[in-house]
């Protein structure tokens, strides 16, 4: 995988309130599309998306997080259920995303490619399915999305834009989170705001972004943190969603921590302790 170099901004050991720090300028005109580098692949129409390679599919030390394709992965999967929502006074929400990650993947870039099918579609949601692929045609991830549709005001429906310029040449996941992981006896926690470069076009956070947000604070609890451990999968329910603003909390606890592989819980919570999301993260010691 390229990674660019370039200096690193210093980070917080815990979240900060990001919404009047200097990233809020930093990140001001940015969406979670732009930062991740992600354009839609007009040859695909609404099924397939793009991502290229960079310092956003790391920390601020260069190591790389296989995760950071949930934010294209999200969105590519909402397509086919989006386009064939009941109506136009229906807007449709992530309840379930599962990721499966190759751990032979090279993630050669310059660019990675996402393309999804529809798999079921009835009056409440459905499903559907994609893939992640490398410059080289090689399959990184693979991943399955459950949707929901739920009433809106007609018209209300925005799309996510894609016209931003982008990406921050030197953003890193710690730059664009605010914060680095600390570890606690069961695990570990990071404390960060729903900022707006993290939010969907509904204003509310991006459901791929709370789902590396899991991962990224899951394996800072393993001995070794993303340099040593990589995900085998990723599976994050949806229950609530993180309004621009909020303080979300997000707690990773061990089930399970063995010598070469490891099962983390992760909730994302409000200051009211109800939970955003639920995730659980597999991960194997890298070869």
């Amino acid at each position: 995988m390229t990674i660019e170099s370039g200096p690193r901004p210093a980070v917080h050991p815990r979240g900060v309130d990001v919404l009047t720090g200097p990233a809020a300028s930093r990140f001001a005109e940015h969406t979670p599309q732009t930062l991740f580098a992600i354009d839609r692949r007009e040859d695909w129409g609404v099924t397939g998306l793009g991502m290229h390679t960079g310092p956003w599919m790391t920390d601020a030390e260069g190591v790389h997080y296989p995760s950071s394709v949930a934010i294209m992965m999200d969105s590519v999967l909402c397509g086919p259920l989006f386009v064939r929502r009941p109506g136009p006074t229906m807007g449709m929400a992530t309840s379930e995303l599962s990721l499966d990650f190759v751990p032979a993947a090279t993630w050669q870039g310059p660019e990675l490619s996402a393309a999804s099918e529809l798999m079921q579609i009835d009056a409440s949601g459905g499903l559907t399915r994609g893939d992640v692929r490398d410059s080289s045609g090689n399959i990184c991830a693979t991943g399955t999305l459950w949707g929901r549709f739920f009433p809106i005001a007609s018209g209300d429906s925005p799309s996510e834009p894609m016209d931003i310029p982008g990406p921050d040449p030197t953003a890193t996941l710690t730059d664009m989170f605010c914060g680095v992981p600390q570890r606690t006896h069961s695990g570990s926690e990071l404390q960060i705001a729903a900022a707006p470069w993290l939010n969907n076009p509904r204003q509310v956070m991006h459901g791929g972004v709370l789902a590396t947000l899991s991962d990224y604070v899951a394996v800072a609890a393993l001995d070794g943190g993303a340099a040593r451990w990589s995900p085998l999968s990723l599976r994050t329910n949806y229950f609530r969603p993180a309004v621009e603003g909020d303080k979300v909390t997000v707690v990773a606890e061990a089930v399970q921590r063995g010598r070469s592989l490891a099962v983390m819980r992760v909730r994302t919570m409000g200051a009211s302790g109800k939970p955003f999301t639920h995730s659980m993260v597999s991960y194997a010691v890298k070869p």
